[in-house]
């Protein structure tokens, strides 16, 4: 979370790689301890969104998280925005806005889910959005 400013070693070696570069679309898998469900964010400019299919296959793996922030709604049951109000501070926000109109966050349950089951729906999800941009 250190993509705003300088001063981060890790942060400032990979805006020095990707400076100049575009991409279709970045994909960054995490996990949440707090969460028996998937979900994910996604941020899109000048595209259609993925959300719903990613949220559709990878239901076939696990339970979609339920939960929703009134602060933060979801666009579609799962799906959440990546909100403009994040600046560049994390990877995809900075990624969205220098590098690609387009960066899916996807978020496993990391307690609830064992490890063969969180793999299985990042790679449904990075499959339904490979899927969405290679036609």
């Amino acid at each position: 979370r250190a993509f705003d400013g300088l001063g981060a070693t890790e942060a400032d070696a990979l805006k020095g790689s990707l400076k100049g570069r575009r991409f279709a679309c970045a994909v960054d898998f995490h996990e949440d301890w707090e969460t028996s469900g998937f979900y994910m964010y996604e941020g899109v400019s000048g595209r259609a969104e993925v959300g719903t299919q990613v949220v559709e296959r990878v239901a076939s793996i696990g339970p979609i998280d339920k939960d929703t922030d009134p602060a933060d709604p979801p666009t579609a049951p799962g799906v959440y925005p990546v909100s403009m109000s994040w600046g560049t501070v994390g990877l995809a926000p900075y990624l969205l806005a220098n590098h690609t109109p387009h960066v899916v966050i996807t978020e496993t349950p990391s307690t609830a889910w064992d490890l063969d089951r969180r793999v299985d729906a990042h790679l449904a999800a990075l499959g339904t959005v490979l899927r969405a941009h290679l036609g």
